[in-house]
């Protein structure tokens, strides 16, 4: 099974996505803040996709993303997910070469949309999806 790190701090947003993402066929390993993000990647190195909350403690998503590529030659899938979207917020995941931000409240039908553009996109083994034409 794939595996998603998702870094989100909203403890009932998390246990929600984390459900959904399970049900899509992703294992899921959970941080609640940027620093528990790195320390989980560190030690589950085999993860196939990144989704990180913006705005999470100790190390925001943007923070993280600059963290990873200054340290691991390898780039994963990376998409941020936020409540709050501006053109800034969009600028920087431009600069930082992020794959996507995900709006919350998350739609599941777009939410199986953009992993599939992000597994296509990174070359990533595909799933079918329940649902969606393929």
């Amino acid at each position: 099974m794939p595996k998603i790190l998702l870094i989100e701090d909203d403890f009932s947003f998390q246990f929600t996505l984390k459900k959904l993402l399970e049900c899509f066929g992703y294992t899921v390993i959970i941080a609640d803040n940027g620093e528990d993000g790195l320390t989980q990647y560190q030690k589950n190195l085999s993860i196939d996709i990144i989704i990180c909350d913006v705005d999470v403690p100790l190390l925001d998503g943007f923070q993280f993303l600059r963290y990873l590529q200054e340290t691991h030659k390898k780039f994963l899938p990376f998409a941020f997910i936020s409540a709050y979207v501006d053109a800034n917020i969009f600028q920087k995941i431009n600069n930082l070469g992020a794959d996507c931000i995900i709006k919350k409240p998350v739609d599941q039908e777009v939410l199986r949309i953009i992993l599939l553009a992000i597994e296509k996109r990174h070359s990533l083994p595909q799933k079918v999806y329940p649902g969606l034409m393929g």
